[in-house]
């Protein structure tokens, strides 16, 4: 998209303990997923509820850089839960 990349993420699940429907935030890091920053280097959380889509949900969210920057930048993607939650972080990925 240009100076963006939309980004979906296939979620077939969140712990039982999630408050429905569920709050999910979505982070890129510089770096991998067992050394994550401080702080993110991008927050996507425009809109943190998820769609529902079968047995799972769906997320749609958008990095403000181009595909081949965030391919080549040593990005990790980050699902984290809500505050209500316990900012849990669900899933963790290298960029690739």
């Amino acid at each position: 998209m240009g100076s963006e990349t939309q980004i979906r993420i296939a979620v077939s699940g969140v712990p039982d303990s999630t408050s429905l429907p569920a709050r999910l935030y979505t982070y890129l890091y510089a770096g991998g997923c067992g050394a994550l920053s401080g702080k993110p280097a991008y927050s996507m959380n425009d809109t943190v509820r998820s769609d529902l889509h079968g047995p799972g949900m769906e997320l749609v969210k958008v990095a403000p850089l181009p595909l081949d920057n965030l391919r080549s930048g040593n990005y990790a993607l980050v699902v984290r839960s809500s505050a209500a939650d316990g900012n849990q972080d669900l899933f963790c990925a290298k960029v690739i």
